[in-house]
This record gives C-alpha cells, sequence and structure tokens, in this order.
C-alpha cells in the first residue's frame, strides 16, 4: 500500500513538471522565428548586393568551392 501511494505521488509530480514544461514550451510562435528569420536574410542579401566590388559576383556555388 505504502509502495502504491509513493508510486502515484511520484507520477502526480512528473505530471506536474511535463504539463509546466509543455506550456513554456511555445511562448514564441514558430511563424515570428521564421519571419525573423526570413527578415534577417532578406537585409543580409540585399547588404550583398549593395556591395560595389568590381570582381564581386554573386553566385549559385559554395564560397570555398575551387573555380
Amino acid at each position: 500500500m505504502e509502495t502504491l501511494i509513493y508510486m502515484v505521488v511520484f507520477n502526480f509530480i512528473a505530471l506536474m513538471i511535463a504539463f509546466k514544461t509543455k506550456i513554456g514550451l511555445y511562448t514564441v510562435s514558430p511563424e515570428k522565428q521564421w519571419k525573423e528569420a526570413h527578415d534577417k536574410f532578406e537585409k543580409n542579401l540585399n547588404a550583398l548586393k549593395k556591395i560595389e566590388i568590381d570582381n564581386f559576383k554573386m553566385d549559385t556555388g559554395h564560397m570555398y568551392e575551387s573555380e
């Protein structure tokens, strides 16, 4: 009987921890994170396009790839 009480109390505590964790898990929506990442990418891409260097070219290849 004592073991059963310990198991119930332990499971209740684990369940409460799980619910508290789940509540705090999605504090920032994924769409907001994606929008922030997309905005940073667009800002960096526009900055790269504004670079005024004669031999600078944007390409689809890897930057360390030998030509």
